[in-house]
């Protein structure tokens, strides 16, 4: 089990990343409300660099953070070990981005013939993209560091402020956990029952 510092060390981790994850959704919703619907393509064009170097700029920060709490928790626990940082690929975000933006106003609008309505699914479905490439810097960081360096166990789970007495019993079993999948799902195989 982790001492009470490296769990102190995880939930500001996860609190540094839930403001920069807020911070890349509102941004990115309040450009997407920008969207002509009479020029959707052309909209895209004019937009697409500043959100692809908005979500880098994010994923930057966040794998620092990653790199920084991967640092922090180890030498808390008595352990030096040096993070694995992530990769950012800018096509692949550019793809992500692609798809969840214009896509899927394209797709909305096909499907309700609703210009507003296509715009505030794709704000949506935009925003809830960008934040998941932006917070990949930690959360790959975290893993490629598990991953490539034998100093770590494995995974544990980190319930929150109040769990239910399962939820304790499995956090209370360490890092046993050979995957992140395996320690965030609860059930067997073919029968999850939740996260």
């Amino acid at each position: 089990m982790p001492s009470p510092a490296a769990h102190r060390l995880t939930r500001q981790h996860q609190a540094e990343l839930a403001a920069l994850g807020l911070v890349v959704a509102q941004e990115v919703t309040r450009i997407a409300r920008t969207v002509r619907p009479g020029d959707v393509d052309g909209w895209w064009a004019r937009v697409v660099r500043d959100l692809v170097a908005l979500v880098a700029a994010a994923f930057a920060g966040s794998r620092r953070l990653a790199g920084e709490y991967v640092r922090e928790h180890a030498a808390v626990e008595g352990v030096d070990l040096a993070p694995v940082p992530a990769r950012w690929d800018t096509s692949w975000a550019e793809t992500v981005l692609r798809v969840t933006g214009p896509v899927e106003w394209k797709r909305h609008l096909a499907e309700t013939g609703d210009e507003r309505a296509a715009g505030e699914a794709m704000a949506e479905t935009l925003a809830g993209s960008a934040q998941r490439l932006a917070l990949a810097g930690s959360r790959d960081t975290v893993a490629e560091t598990v991953r490539r360096r034998d100093r770590i166990v494995g995974w544990r789970r980190v319930p929150d402020a109040d769990p239910c007495a399962f939820c304790a019993m499995l956090a209370s079993r360490g890092a046993v956990y050979e995957s992140r999948q395996t320690a965030t799902r609860v059930g067997f195989a073919g029968r999850i029952r939740g996260t």
